[in-house]
Formats: C-alpha cells, sequence, structure tokens
C-alpha cells in the first residue's frame, strides 16, 4: 500500500465577541479574536491496478479430422465359400450345398446382381427359373439387382405339374435370397 499526503488545509476562524462597554453612547468594539487551525492527514490507498488491456484468447483444443470413409465389409465365410464353389467347374445341375441343404445348380451369372439359381430337393430347376423370371419381370439385366425390387410374395406356376404355388421370398444378411412355399419348395438365388 502507498502512504499519500493531502494538501494541507488552512481554516481561519474569525469570532467577534462584544463586549460590555461602560459607556452608555460609546459602542463596544468587538474584540476580535484570530485563529489558524493548519489539519494535516494521511491516509493508506490501495495501489491503483493497471488499465485494462484487450485479452485475446486462442484455444489450443484440435478439431479431430473427419472420419475416413467406410470401407466396403470383407466377406463373409458364407460369401467366400460361395465364391470359392462357383469359381469351379460348377454345371447346371450339379448339386451344390447351400446351407446345408442340398440343392441342385440351375444357373449361374444370369445378371440382376445374381451369381447362381438353387432348386432345392423337392423342388425342379424349371420352377426355380419361372420363379425367377417372376422375380425380374420388367427389370434390366444390367442396371437392376433384383435383391433392390424383391417381391416378399410371389405366385409361380409350375412348368412340370401347371399348378400355381405362393412363394415367400426374403433376403438375409448374406445378400442370399431364400423363397420357400408350395408344396416343400425351396429355391435360392445368390
Amino acid at each position: 500500500m502507498t502512504t499519500a499526503k493531502f494538501p494541507v488545509l488552512i481554516v481561519v476562524a474569525t469570532l467577534a465577541l462584544g463586549l460590555s462597554s461602560c459607556g452608555a453612547d460609546k459602542k463596544p468594539e468587538p474584540e476580535v479574536h484570530t485563529a489558524v487551525v493548519t489539519v494535516t492527514t494521511t491516509s493508506e490507498l490501495a495501489p491503483t491496478p493497471p488499465p485494462i488491456a484487450a485479452v485475446t484468447t486462442t484455444s489450443t483444443k484440435q478439431i479431430p479430422p473427419p472420419p475416413p470413409p467406410p470401407q466396403q465389409a470383407s466377406p463373409s465365410n458364407f460369401q467366400q465359400e460361395m465364391a470359392a464353389k462357383l469359381q469351379q467347374s460348377m454345371h447346371p445341375g450339379d448339386p451344390i450345398e447351400i446351407y446345408g441343404n442340398n440343392m441342385t445348380l440351375c444357373t449361374q451369372g444370369d445378371g440382376y446382381g445374381i451369381h447362381m439359381l438353387a432348386a432345392g430337393e423337392n423342388t425342379s430347376c424349371e420352377f426355380a427359373l419361372a420363379l425367377m423370371g417372376a422375380q425380374i419381370a420388367g427389370l434390366n439385366a444390367t442396371d437392376d439387382n433384383v435383391r433392390e425390387h424383391l417381391q416378399p410374395s410371389v405366385a409361380v406356376t409350375s412348368p412340370v405339374t401347371h399348378q400355381p404355388y405362393t412363394m415367400t421370398c426374403g433376403t438375409d444378411a448374406n445378400k442370399v435370397i431364400t423363397c420357400s412355399g408350395g408344396n416343400d419348395a425351396l429355391v435360392v438365388l445368390y
């Protein structure tokens, strides 16, 4: 703390006192007394704070880089196994096992995003082809993927029995389309 002296203050006071006089015609003269008072004070003052300066803040927080674009998931074991099977010298009519089901390979690589078509033990390849025909009707073999236009339920007439059958179809995580119904019919498109 800083000690500072204030300027000296001088107070002059004049007092006039009236005294009674002895004479009646004489006015009394006031007696004048002068007093001089000097006042000196000291006070402790807080130091003057420094002037306020403009403050600029900068953040050191770093913005993380954007995440990398999603990568294609590697094929599942099923997809790898199917690719290996289909790369072998397989022909229509050859046996193929899919999800533990004994099936017959009906066709390979017919467009529409399909690698192969297979029929179950109680299903003819003619019926499997008719089902595929019902699912791809109106689609372009080069541009369209049957999975994106899959009908969940489709009526198919068997070329063998000439009877209509309703088949229920769905796609699983391995992109396998399985259709079942009719007389224990099973058709797989992959």
